[in-house]
């Protein structure tokens, strides 16, 4: 297990709670009262889940299940906690403070692959054709000189978390356009301080994606790829929802009641783009007129063994990942 996980398993319970949907029963294993899927009828009780997310684009449909009462009507109640990374997330997963978490695939393997017992329940999102199936940016200030993937080469740029989704990408773009990735040098910076870290001029480029594209489009910033586009096939799983290996085996009903619920949530979120927008108002700080211009990218909450391989194969290929894992008992079987 990496060292930055275990560093962050103490500090995963000071993650904020936004809200609890709903009240009953809080027990989160199955029992033979535990509730099953809608079809079994209206439950008489529901379980609590804590759920850890991160407030960007992909979760959204989660707020609309429970606002539409797909968890609710498959005996669930859920209850959000946000924090701003993924590693605080898996810690709280395995050390049992929530059930379910919320993160990029491509950390998420990186972790199977350092040993940490992770299910994979749910996808958020893919990769799709841009302009409206791809919400991923790398922008940089006008006048920098910078005009191609290739002009990338010994810069700085600033990615929200190392070894993760954008670096991935960025480096499978660069390869792609035969560029060295080796010669790229990646900063971390928050989410919400990259606007401003551009500006200051603190680094070359900036790597984001949606509510941030927009608010970078927004202070004037050029976009010099679509990076999910650039460095990613299209169908790539780009986020997903993750329980620990022993919770989910403990409680298949709850682990398969969960993923019914994204389904219903995620299919109701592609029908209903502009609920999707409003809704991030509730977990952001996304002015209103940003969220009308944001772009939602491809919602999917159907979770494949094959197109995660092939994530894994293309993470080793670029260094992110030494090896590609067993990836069996990520998905139960």
């Amino acid at each position: 297990m990496r060292k930055s996980v275990l560093a962050a398993a103490a500090a995963a319970v000071a993650v904020v709670t936004l809200a609890a949907c709903g009240t009953s029963s809080t027990q989160t294993s199955d029992k033979s009262s535990a509730p099953g899927s809608a079809s079994a009828g209206q439950q008489e009780r529901t379980t609590t889940l804590t759920v850890g997310l991160v407030p960007v684009v992909n979760v959204a449909p989660l707020y609309l299940g429970i606002k539409q009462g797909f968890f609710k009507a498959e005996g669930l109640a859920i209850k959000p906690v946000i924090s701003q990374t993924f590693t605080a997330n898996v810690a709280a997963v395995v050390n049992g403070t929530q059930q379910i978490g919320f993160g990029a695939t491509v950390p998420l393997l990186l972790s199977v692959n350092n040993g940490v017992p992770l299910r994979i329940l749910a996808n958020s999102d893919v990769t799709g054709k841009p302009p409206n199936g791809d919400n991923s940016g790398v922008f940089v200030a006008n006048g920098s000189g910078i005009t191609s993937v290739k002009g990338l080469e010994g810069k700085t740029i600033a990615i929200n978390a190392l070894d993760n989704v954008q670096d991935t990408a960025i480096k499978s773009a660069m390869l792609n356009a035969g560029a060295d990735p080796s010669r790229v040098k990646f900063l971390e910076v928050p989410l919400p301080a990259m606007v401003a870290t551009l500006k200051a001029h603190r680094v070359d480029a900036i790597a984001l994606g949606e509510p941030f594209v927009t608010a970078a489009e927004a202070a004037g910033f050029t976009m010099l790829i679509r990076t999910y586009e650039a460095g990613f096939p299209i169908g790539t799983p780009i986020a997903s929802y993750f329980s620990s290996q022993s919770w989910a085996q403990k409680n298949p009903k709850l682990a398969a009641a969960f993923s019914a619920a994204m389904d219903k949530s995620t299919a109701y979120a592609i029908a209903n783009p502009d609920a999707a927008r409003a809704i991030m108002s509730e977990y952001t700080q996304i002015p209103p007129e940003t969220l009308k211009k944001v772009i939602l990218g491809t919602f999917s909450s159907k979770a494949e063994p094959g197109p995660i391989e092939d994530l894994a194969k293309l993470m080793v290929k670029v260094g992110t990942m030494k090896s590609v894992p067993d990836l069996t008992p990520v998905f139960g079987q």
